[in-house]
């Protein structure tokens, strides 16, 4: 079996399609949307741009790509332009994915489910990662380790493998505010990347309070009912009073959430190192009061 990342260093390098398919595409793409009138002026536009200033544009950034030999040249841009720019609220706007309900919802169920829900998480963890496990054997007087590779199965379109790099966004990764442009800052590591174990504690969201506890204890995964017992807990110190939802802040345009961000990090150092934590979690989990009846009131 491969491992998950077997091919990414392999792959070939994102090539840049030629000035002529590109606006080839956009004429295809434009012909569903406008009358016949409309299509000839447009065809003529993309012909004189094609002449002039696209053939500049098109050499530039070919040569900006050839000086930065970056694996995926698209990458970087698509991030930082369609994402990281993007100045108003994330929510609802950019959700980058979703979860169907797998196991099917009933009254009195959200901790159950969300501790599956956790519990499966960090199985997916385990095998992107990998796993090292050192046994000393004292008899004879050395160690015998087991060592499972990232089993996470490669993707493929038809017989060629896909990159797998966005599954190292999947965990320990959180969007810093920034002004102009936020930053994706991931503190997660495979085992050949880090043998130190990135963070592996959850932060839980209830009433307006934020609480963590770490997935693992004595280096073994917590099972489910163990997870649910926290999270019982949890709601038991949450339900005696609201807390001060620092998370709404999160909800602001990007730059105001950027300005009382820093603000905080500044005044008080606790404030500081306690974002470090919810920023490094391996994940981040929001335990709702609210009981949404149709998708209408879920938006």
């Amino acid at each position: 079996m491969k491992k998950t990342f077997e091919y990414d260093d392999k792959l070939p390098s994102l090539p840049l399609p030629t000035l002529e398919h590109t606006l080839e595409r956009y004429l295809d793409s434009v012909r569903a949307v406008v009358n016949d009138d409309e299509y000839i002026k447009t065809k003529k536009i993309v012909e004189q741009f094609a002449k002039g200033t696209g053939r500049e544009l098109h050499e530039q950034l070919k040569t900006n790509i050839e000086s930065h030999q970056e694996r995926n040249w698209l990458t970087k841009w698509w991030d930082e332009e369609i994402y990281l720019k993007w100045r108003l609220p994330i929510a609802p706007a950019i959700n980058m994915m979703g979860f169907n309900c797998l196991i099917p919802p009933k009254v009195d169920s959200q901790l159950t489910r969300a501790s599956i829900h956790i519990h499966a998480c960090a199985l997916v963890f385990e095998t992107i990662r990998e796993y090292v496990n050192i046994n000393l054997d004292l008899k004879k007087n050395n160690k015998l380790i087991f060592f499972s590779r990232e089993r996470y199965p490669i993707s493929y379109m038809g017989k060629y493998p896909l990159t797998m790099y966005q599954l190292k966004h999947f965990f320990n990764t959180c969007r810093i505010p920034h002004k102009e442009c936020d930053e994706l800052v991931s503190s997660f590591r495979t085992v050949s990347e880090d043998i130190q174990t990135p963070p592996t504690h959850i932060v839980i969201i209830r009433n307006g309070h934020l609480f963590t506890f770490d997935l693992y204890e004595s280096k073994k995964l917590l099972t489910p009912p163990e997870i649910l017992r926290r999270l019982e807990d949890i709601v038991k110190q949450s339900d005696k009073s609201s807390g001060l939802g620092l998370g709404a802040l999160t909800a602001l345009p990007r730059d105001e959430w950027t300005d009382i961000h820093d603000h905080l990090c500044q005044i008080n150092e606790q404030n500081k190192i306690n974002f470090q934590i919810i920023e490094q979690a391996l994940l981040v989990y929001a335990l709702d009061n609210d009981n949404p009846e149709n998708l209408t009131e879920v938006e």
